[in-house]
């Protein structure tokens, strides 16, 4: 049987600070209005977010204090505020696994924001233990941007087993190095250990080029709509964008195809 069944509830874990309220807001409405059976755990970074967030409809807070124990706490003391949150993504993770041990999860960053139902995505991963979705990266970006590795961590998919082993040896990892700098061995903040996961834990690379849409990739594509939904196509694959990760907000330093300019402005509407 499938960790997850098309139209089963999902279990999604994201963490955010004040800074990024409004884009974890963002992130829930969406799923609401698009895939509305979820539980999301956050991890509050501060106590203005974790007041916020108590209460709220398919929303288990978690205060940062709550899972800081001395491992957490001495990579803390090494590391930028940035490096420590990209820690915490594992690190809380593992967490949600270890006291609730759901059947299958995914880390999803708060900047991400949903356009189409998560169905087609958990269709594709079916059984398998790991997924992850690559960078894609336009072509005339990929040179600048390679040292960020394969493998984007903005969606990272986990079930019982083989894939929860994985995510246990990915914390482990960010504990002992997650910097913002690249290593000759591949290593860069918590992305690139992605890299050998596919040989290594079997994970499946997402195809579906509407999951994880990025300023990063979304130049190269071409756009149109059908019933109301935007599509994606390289000239191979022609999929329905099912959520688009907006790095950080409405202002990219990335040269924007005109086919999706209009969500920045739906999403520049949705964070108020």
């Amino acid at each position: 049987m499938r960790p997850a069944e098309i139209g089963d509830m999902i279990t999604l874990v994201s963490l955010w600070d004040s800074s990024y309220h409004k884009h974890g807001m963002a992130l829930l409405g969406s799923l609401r209005e698009h895939h509305p059976d979820f539980r999301m755990f956050v991890l509050a970074l501060d106590a203005r977010v974790y007041a916020a967030l108590v209460g709220k409809p398919n929303v288990e807070a978690v205060y940062l204090p709550t899972i800081e124990d001395d491992e957490l706490l001495a990579a803390k003391a090494s590391r930028t505020n940035i490096e420590y949150i990209w820690t915490l993504a594992s690190a809380f993770t593992w967490w949600v696994v270890d006291i609730f041990n759901p059947p299958s999860l995914a880390y999803i960053d708060a900047d991400c924001y949903l356009f189409n139902s998560l169905d087609t995505l958990y269709a594709e991963v079916s059984d398998a233990p790991v997924a992850i979705t690559p960078h894609r990266w336009t072509p005339s970006q990929a040179d600048r941007l390679r040292g960020a590795g394969i493998y984007n961590v903005g969606w990272v998919y986990f079930a019982r087993g083989n894939g929860y082993r994985c995510l246990r040896e990915w914390r482990d990892k960010c504990l002992q190095w997650c910097y913002h700098r690249v290593e000759s061995d591949g290593r860069f903040a918590d992305q690139g250990y992605l890299n050998d996961w596919p040989h290594r834990w079997g994970a499946h690379v997402v195809q579906h080029l509407g999951a994880n849409l990025a300023p990063w990739n979304q130049e190269q594509y071409n756009y149109n709509y059908l019933n109301d939904r935007l599509m994606i196509t390289d000239g191979v694959r022609y999929d329905p964008l099912l959520f688009y990760h907006f790095h950080g907000g409405i202002d990219t330093g990335y040269k924007l195809n005109p086919g999706v300019k209009g969500l920045y402005n739906e999403y520049a509407g949705r964070l108020g």
